[in-house]
């Protein structure tokens, strides 16, 4: 069986940047997930000040919507994330050094999602040679 491909941007992005990777990755047949990390993406909370009409005192005392992430929820989501995939089959996931001790079958890629975002099709490739290899 292929290995399901689980993305995680950094600490200040979201899984949107990921899509053109996914669509190579599906394009060659490969399962993949992206992981948006608490409070970001489709989590996101934006303050309704921010909206228009805006109003900049309001937003000025809004809470943060990153209030309370920490980098204990983001490792926490994650691992759930790659244990439930890890339960069927295995897992090969870009979370850098989210899981270096993990009991399940995962492996972290050493690099910049500079690449992967840049070049989708020669990532994919990469990755693709991992899948099989």
């Amino acid at each position: 069986m292929n290995p399901a491909f689980v993305l995680v941007p950094g600490a200040f992005s979201n899984s949107f940047g990921w899509a053109p990777l996914q669509r190579e990755l599906a394009l060659r047949g490969l399962r993949s997930l992206t992981v948006d990390l608490p409070g970001r993406g489709y989590g996101a909370r934006i303050p309704l000040a921010y909206q228009a009409p805006q109003d900049a005192a309001a937003l000025a005392s809004a809470p943060s919507g990153l209030a309370g992430a920490s980098l204990a929820a983001n490792v926490e989501h994650v691992v759930g994330l790659v244990r439930r995939g890890a339960a069927h089959g295995p897992v090969i996931a870009d979370a850098d050094e989210l899981t270096p001790d993990n009991p399940f079958d995962v492996h972290s890629i050493e690099s910049s999602h500079a690449g992967f975002l840049v070049h989708p099709g020669q990532a994919a490739d990469i990755l693709a040679g991992l899948a099989t290899g």
